[in-house]
């Protein structure tokens, strides 16, 4: 149990941690083109680690002619990403995951590939739900995939990096094809970016993405810094009176959007010579946000909203539903603990309703997502309350240092019969 005392804050400078959805991008390449990884190994979020060691996992079976064996924990985004590279990797493999990473959606993927591969030899076997038994393919003359992209960005993102892969063993283009709307599509011009960055060339018609040809690089550029991260720390700085150091985060991202959000609000966000971010001034209103483009970002505008002057309001949530846990009812969830009133709507939007009184203890158990645990932290800080938070240690999937970042604004916390997020230490409270 951790316990958070946000009541004194101060100001800080916080630095957001490197980006998870860059990171886990950029190593798939780097593996893929035998180029040194272009981040630091320390600190790194799970989701990044579990990635790096999984293609470790498929190098070595390549040369032991052995299987694979390839733990994703709860991620969604490296089981994606992970399964096309085994299903394009001549060797067997065994993926293992979470019960709730299991219930999550990944059959309009399984179907890309099995159509796009099935003919050429390509086998996946299901456990309950694990484990997922893949035995990938070697001499692959299948040149396009189509996939449903509505309910997930990150099936489209594995295809195009298991295109990236044939690519490079035979030169031969390859199609992504969707159907349906896609979900996400920063995330989708994140990884084109990457690959672009990687030396591939690519061409987009109406409904598709082909990759071309490659030029090898001579190296990839240093991973960037994660906005999704940074939203946690601008909500501080701004309430701190701190700033969110700006090294890193000069990169295209999704996330980036927060910056117009929070001046569409009336705050003054203001760069330093040093590029780091100040957020000033008095909100003067709510919001309204829908959360196609930047869902991630949705539980830290949803706390924020119980302390701005006026109601806000976040639709196009069936994306939040199928996270590491059920991000809308987790808000909810939440929002109620601290007093604030928070509905859905008869148009399954989520209204919150700021001015409600302060408690002086915030209970809340993350469910073992990394952005419900961040999202409780943040709102025990704007509304300057204390926090008893169950599952605190889930944020290392994306931001192993962030209670350090709050700790470095006043935000004093403790831990209780459980290992410290921080420092994997036991520690008691005092």
């Amino acid at each position: 149990m951790l316990r958070l005392d946000a009541r004194h804050l101060r100001p800080g400078s916080y630095e957001p941690p490197v980006s998870k959805s860059d990171a886990i991008r950029a190593l798939v390449l780097a593996d893929m083109l035998d180029l040194p990884r272009p981040f630091s190994a320390e600190s790194l979020p799970r989701d990044v680690a579990i990635v790096g060691r999984a293609m470790e996992s498929l190098r070595g079976a390549r040369r032991s002619e052995g299987v694979a064996e390839i733990d994703c924990e709860d991620g969604g985004a490296p089981f994606r990403v992970l399964l096309g590279q085994a299903a394009v990797t001549p060797v067997p493999a065994r993926l293992t995951g979470s019960a709730r990473l299991g219930e999550r959606p990944h059959r309009p993927l399984t179907e890309a590939l099995c159509r796009g591969l099935g003919p050429e030899g390509l086998a996946l076997r299901w456990g309950d739900p694990w484990p997922l038994q893949v035995h990938g393919v070697s001499g692959v003359r299948a040149t396009r995939f189509v996939v449903e992209a509505s309910e997930s960005g990150q099936y489209v993102t594995s295809l195009l990096l298991a295109a990236a892969t044939l690519l490079l063993r035979d030169g031969q283009p390859r199609t992504i094809e969707l159907s349906g709307r896609l979900a996400s599509p920063g995330y989708v011009a994140l990884t084109l970016d990457w690959l672009t960055t990687a030396g591939f060339r690519w061409v987009r018609a109406d409904q598709s993405f082909t990759l071309t040809e490659h030029r090898r690089p001579r190296q990839l550029p240093a991973t960037p810094a994660d906005w999704s991260s940074a939203g946690y720390l601008l909500v501080l700085a701004w309430l701190s009176g701190g700033e969110v150091i700006g090294r890193g985060l000069s990169a295209a991202h999704p996330d980036r959007r927060i910056l117009g959000l929070l001046r569409g609000l009336g705050l003054s966000v203001s760069s330093s010579a040093e590029g780091n971010l100040r957020v000033q001034g008095q909100a003067t209103r709510g919001l309204d946000v829908s959360a196609v483009e930047s869902p991630d970002l949705i539980p830290t505008l949803a706390v924020l909203a119980a302390v701005l002057p006026a109601v806000s309001t976040f639709s196009d949530l069936q994306i939040l539903r199928l996270k590491e846990s059920d991000r809308v009812s987790g808000l909810l969830e939440l929002l109620a603990a601290a007093g604030v009133t928070a509905t859905l709507d008869s148009a399954h939007r989520l209204v919150v309703v700021p001015g409600a009184p302060v408690p002086p203890l915030i209970r809340f158990e993350s469910r073992g997502d990394h952005r419900l645990a961040m999202a409780a932290a943040t709102l025990a800080c704007c509304l300057g309350t204390k926090l008893a938070l169950g599952g605190a240690a889930c944020v290392e999937k994306s931001f192993p240092r962030f209670f350090e970042q709050l700790a470095l604004g006043g935000a004093i916390s403790c831990y209780s019969g459980a290992a410290s997020p921080a420092t994997g230490r036991t520690e008691t409270s005092k």
